[in-house]
């Protein structure tokens, strides 16, 4: 008896306590307690419509088996997976074991990669300033697409673009994004290295000691100058 008395009298102070009407917050109470001030607007949404990061600042998606050659060295590594950093300017490497390590452009000589039987793209060492004519004292990693009696180089970097869905004038990105881009550079020897695009003129005004063999081998060779391969044909030619 004792023992039902006490359990209808739970039941009735749990009833008064749960069954009670709710509290009512003021919009000031409420601010107060999310620590807003007066003038505070607080937060309208949550903005569910960015999608991240888009792109790498690395030269691939995915890593290369490639060989490094440091400085003072007169052959490369032994095989290893290698990714280069565009934005830091840095070489990552991974070993069979899965050991991941890094080596900074004032470190190496060049670095190359394998895309076929003993064929490789060569990324060598340049300084800024003797390729791009900057007052930068700092070395960066070009390809070279083709060395001799001239140098055309291929400089590889990545253009940041923000999203843009907000605004008027929104283009409808709603990611920010890593667009790979690039500039080819060419410089005969003894002279300075000139920005240039695969148009004759551009090469012309590049090359001026070559400007009338120039279009006399683009015609000869059938070159279009649409790729970099019809550049690459036309120095060869210009070379014998």
């Amino acid at each position: 008896m004792k023992a039902l008395l006490l359990l209808s009298t739970f039941f009735l102070f749990s009833s008064q306590l749960f069954g009670q009407s709710q509290t009512t917050y003021t919009e000031d109470d409420l601010r107060e307690l999310a620590n807003l001030g007066p003038s505070s607007p607080g937060i309208r949404a949550i903005d569910l419509t960015y999608e991240g990061v888009k792109g790498t600042t690395f030269l691939s998606e995915n890593w290369q088996k490639g060989a490094f050659l440091l400085k003072g060295k007169e052959a490369f590594s032994q095989d290893i997976h290698i990714q280069l950093d565009l934005i830091k300017q840095l070489v990552y490497f991974r070993l069979n074991n899965g050991f991941v390590g890094t080596l900074p452009a004032t470190k190496l000589e060049a670095f190359r990669l394998t895309i076929g039987e003993d064929q490789f793209r060569i990324f060598r060492i340049y300084p800024e300033a003797e390729v791009e004519g900057s007052g930068s004292h700092k070395v960066k990693f070009y390809e070279e697409l083709y060395t001799g009696p001239f140098t055309l180089l291929k400089q590889h970097y990545k253009q940041f673009r923000e999203a843009d869905y907000k605004g008027a004038y929104r283009t409808g990105r709603p990611y920010d994004e890593y667009v790979d881009q690039h500039h080819l550079w060419l410089r005969e020897a003894g002279h300075a290295f000139q920005k240039v695009k695969l148009k004759k003129k551009v090469i012309e005004k590049a090359l001026p000691n070559y400007a009338d063999k120039i279009s006399k081998v683009i015609k000869s060779n059938k070159l279009s100058l649409q790729e970099e391969e019809d550049l690459i044909q036309l120095l060869q030619a210009l070379q014998n």
